[in-house]
């Protein structure tokens, strides 16, 4: 299977589980071969994550985060995870870094919202919500 890694995604769209193992064995070539491929670890993340696998999922994507300093997907990739998962404190974390990393995108603030809201934080969950409208792309 032939992989670009050129970006980290936030979302893939595979037909079947038989696509998704192909593509994570695809990665996981990449990773043994390359530990400090961000992208890749990223990648398999959310590839693990979309077929029901959150401890293998968020594995990853701790590991992509550890790795990328200066890119917020893994950051947000982490913080859908965790709120899945209920984590919101953690999800709540997550989320702040990738704004840290990334303050002129809208994805950071709108993750961060949807927080708030489900930990009862309307204000600042308003707050985000509006932040984050400001920064989207017509």
């Amino acid at each position: 299977m032939y992989i670009p890694n050129e970006k980290c995604y936030r979302a893939l769209y595979f037909d079947d589980e038989a696509e998704y193992a192909e593509y994570i064995g695809a990665l996981t070539d990449r990773i043994n071969s390359d530990g400090a491929d961000f992208v890749s670890l990223n990648n398999r993340g959310v590839a693990r994550f979309e077929l029901g696998e959150v401890s293998g999922a968020l594995d990853d994507l701790m590991a992509a985060c550890r790795l990328a300093a200066n890119d917020a997907t893994p950051f947000l990739n982490r913080a859908d995870v965790l709120q899945k998962k209920g984590d919101l404190r953690e999800a709540l974390e997550a989320a702040t870094e990738a704004i840290r990393i990334e303050p002129a995108t809208c994805s950071g603030y709108l993750t961060r919202a949807g927080i708030y809201e489900k930990l009862g934080d309307l204000v600042r969950a308003r707050e985000d919500t509006q932040t984050g409208e400001r920064y989207k792309v017509a």
